[in-house]
């Protein structure tokens, strides 16, 4: 398989979407990270804000792996379950995102790198270009923690480390960032003498002219939910029971967020006039 058999782009599609949820739950099953759902699917509340972004590489039209990136908004980070981030959060100006629900086809489990690395330079080129991302976040099991941090050069955040973590079904975790304005300085240092096949720094950051369409900022509506309400009501009412089973603070605020009135008849219904 060759880097051309490979399309990576934002989910938008239902079938993209439940495509993407489907492999990351039968990964996260067959990882211990999540206890089987009967839906088939791992869906979050996160995924039903507009700061979040899921990524799908296909080849052809079948999804082989997914990333979500979370931007910090509304609601916290998941990690934030497990570790104060206000540290990262050291200026107005900065924006934080967590990187989250990776999987991948058991087909690519030992080329991995097959569509890791086109997920990772898209999910990079994204943060800049769109979400104007500066710092991302990560947790992950400690027996990954050396890929992002020799690869990638994530830093782990002092008392980071977790024994459970509870949106891994308690599995240990270990937290890292990645500081994205210095990022491209230390890929540089780190790669600027290898061959081109190997030259991570000009793969992840260089200026890609196919991707170049795809990341003009005119282009893409940022104010505009990425999902639309038959696809919510799909994935978070009739699939799952999400919507259901949220507070009433949180039903006020999803009610904020997606404040147009064809979003009213599928978002859960408000039980109280005053968020508490």
């Amino acid at each position: 398989m060759t880097k051309q058999d490979i399309e990576v782009k934002i989910a938008e599609t239902r079938d993209e979407l439940e495509a993407c949820f489907k492999l990351l739950h039968d990964e996260y099953v067959g990882s211990g990270f999540m206890q089987p759902d009967h839906s088939g699917m791992r869906t979050t509340l996160h995924h039903a804000l507009p700061t979040t972004v899921t990524i799908c590489a296909k080849v052809g039209n079948e999804v082989v792996a997914t990333v979500t990136l979370i931007k910090k908004a509304s609601l916290p980070l998941p990690m934030e379950a497990i570790v104060d981030i206000d540290s990262i959060i050291d200026t107005s100006e900065c924006s934080v995102a967590e990187v989250s629900a990776l999987a991948a086809h058991p087909r690519f489990r030992k080329t991995c790198g097959a569509v890791f690395f086109p997920l990772t330079r898209f999910l990079f080129k994204y943060c800049v270009q769109v979400m104007d991302i500066r710092h991302l976040m990560i947790a992950v099991n400690p027996n990954h923690i050396a890929t992002y941090e020799s690869l990638l050069f994530f830093e782990r955040l002092p008392g980071g480390a977790v024994n459970n973590y509870d949106f891994a079904n308690g599995a240990p975790a270990i937290v890292a960032t990645l500081d994205l304005r210095e990022a491209s300085e230390k890929f540089k240092n780190a790669y600027h003498h290898r061959t081109q096949r190997r030259n991570l720094h000009q793969y992840f950051m260089g200026d890609l002219c196919e991707e170049n369409r795809v990341f003009k900022a005119d282009s893409i509506d940022r104010q505009a939910p990425l999902m639309p309400p038959g696809i919510l009501d799909y994935f978070f009412n009739e699939r799952t029971a999400i919507f259901r089973s949220l507070d009433e603070k949180t039903k006020h605020l999803l009610h904020d967020i997606y404040c147009f009135p064809e979003y009213k008849q599928v978002l859960p219904e408000m039980t109280l006039g005053v968020a508490t």
